[in-house]
């Protein structure tokens, strides 16, 4: 997702849960890399409706469903076996996470197959810590906290955790074909990024194909950047009415951070390698997308595309797992549904979460040229740099920070039915009731000794950079209507809060 980013999708009324899944036993392990089939070629996944028109549809259509409790069985054993696994435990939410071992981890396998080395370590230096703390609600990491069968929510050295895939899980998709098609699929391309002039830079275009922003972005080279992000569940008016999430995507509402190069959406039209035009992007924050997660909760994820948008090619793109390489016993896992979670309206400071991706750049030892992802300041797992090209490898030319929503409903052509952000709006809101970025750096080769809230900004040549957000600087974004407008309402302690730095607030939909 980039701003301003489309895609086209079609409604489809899914038909009732497939009768296959009554039957079949709930299968131990799965979660995969393997790509959907029956795409029909025009990025749809396909629709149950096609499989029922007429005799010989009726026959397929009965063939297709006796064969998918194999096809199902088939593809979740091919990610790992109970041999395994060393330890398994649930989350504050109830997921079951699964701690293999690295090699066995289906990404770190894909990489291997591929050629891609990949290390299960940090980087050689970390970027400083973090400019200022944020409220974390420590019982959803993986810190050894027993859960409610007294097993250590922590996966041991070695070891890397994996949530579970199930047979429901695959059921509540609508089935295998339609299970796959949303891990690549429920993502929007963008619009070229202007590069000039330097510093934020603000769009007329608001809104495209369902799509709206609220969204600030530096188009400058940078190894990264960070935010600390209000977390809430704008699901209330998230439609869950999508064939009991039997579709890849109805509506979706998210925050994140964006760190990319290229200009090119589709690879039809794209370039690749080092000179070429194509997005590519590593993604990170919260979500609630019942399309990826098949659930109303806000949960973590991330996001990285080598080859554009349109995600029906090689390298365009995919949530949470692919490409994604965790480390040992990190202290969160993309798509983990997350907690802490504050209605807007009652008084109370909502929790934050800081999301934070990080390349040490071209003067780090090659095999460390990768796109670290921090979440709350720990080290989670990393994009290796050589699925990139270009400058992708070792840096990005722009960053941006900000919220996102779609809808595909055709009587909302503005968004206006979903939240983004707390679903209250940012004019003449603020604090306790208003989501907000804060904290908003770009991460920069350099030195020096200025200090935020008495931690220090630069440290192992690498220097936090705060976006000019605020203030007399002007602030820019994009807007379906007010209801996602961004503004600078006073955070607390003021205007342009000494631990704030650089921040606004956004959002809106109610």
């Amino acid at each position: 997702m980039n701003i301003p980013r489309s895609v086209i999708r079609s409604r489809r009324y899914l038909l009732a849960r497939p009768a296959w899944l009554a039957p079949v036993a709930l299968l131990a392990f799965g979660c995969g890399t393997a790509a959907p089939e029956g795409d029909n070629g025009t990025g749809a996944a396909p629709s149950n409706e096609s499989l029922v028109s007429g005799s010989s549809a009726s026959v397929q259509a009965a063939a297709t469903a006796a064969s998918e409790p194999q096809r199902v069985r088939a593809y979740l054993d091919s990610l790992y076996g109970a041999a395994d696994v060393r330890h398994t435990f649930t989350t504050k939410f109830g997921e079951v996470v699964d701690c293999i071992d690295f090699q066995k981890h289906p990404a770190v396998r894909a990489a291997a197959k591929a050629g891609t080395p990949v290390l299960d370590e940090a980087p050689p230096f970390a970027p400083p810590t973090l400019p200022s703390p944020p409220a974390i609600d420590d019982s959803v990491a993986f810190n050894g906290q027993l859960d409610e069968k007294g097993a250590p929510r922590a996966c041991p050295a070695g070891t890397v955790p994996y949530l579970r895939e199930t047979v429901e899980n695959i059921g509540a998709a609508g089935g295998l074909d339609h299970y796959l098609w949303a891990k690549t699929h429920s993502k929007p391309s963008r619009s070229p990024v202007p590069t000039s002039p330097a510093g934020p830079v603000c769009t007329s275009n608001p809104t495209k194909n369902g799509y709206a922003w609220a969204v600030a972005n530096d188009s400058t080279s940078n190894l990264g950047g960070t935010t600390i992000a209000a977390v809430y569940n704008p699901g209330s008016t998230v439609n869950t009415n999508c064939g009991g999430f039997q579709q890849p995507s109805c509506e979706h509402s998210l925050a994140q951070v964006w760190a990319t190069t290229g200009t090119c959406e589709y690879p039809s039209n794209c370039t690749t390698g080092a000179s070429g035009n194509a997005v590519q992007s590593v993604e990170l924050g919260w979500h609630v997308d019942p399309g990826v997660e098949h659930d109303m909760k806000t949960h973590l994820f991330s996001f990285s595309t080598q080859n554009g948008y349109n995600l029906n090619t090689s390298g365009g793109g995919c949530y949470n797992t692919c490409s994604f390489i965790p480390v040992s016993s990190p202290s969160y896992v993309p798509g983990q549904a997350i907690a802490g979670v504050v209605g807007p309206f009652q008084g109370k400071a909502p929790l934050e979460y800081a999301f934070q991706v990080f390349n040490p750049g071209p003067t780090a030892p090659a095999q460390y040229q990768n796109w670290y992802v921090y979440v709350n300041g720990a080290l989670i797992g990393y994009y290796p740099g050589n699925i990139f090209f270009g400058n992708m490898t070792t840096h990005a030319t722009d960053f941006e920070v900000g919220g996102e929503v779609f809808s595909d409903y055709v009587n909302a052509p503005n968004n206006d039915d979903v939240q983004m952000g707390s679903g209250v709006s940012s004019l003449g809101n603020g604090f306790t009731n208003v989501a907000y970025h804060r904290s908003i750096y770009t991460l920069n080769a350099g030195s020096g000794s200025g200090t935020i809230c008495g931690t220090p900004l630069c440290g192992s040549g690498v220097c936090y950079t705060a976006m000019p957000l605020s203030g007399n600087t002007g602030i820019c974004g994009y807007q379906a209507s007010s209801f996602y407008a961004l503004s600078t309402t006073d955070a607390p302690g003021g205007t342009q809060s000494t631990c704030w730095a650089s921040y606004f607030y956004y959002g809106g939909g109610i």
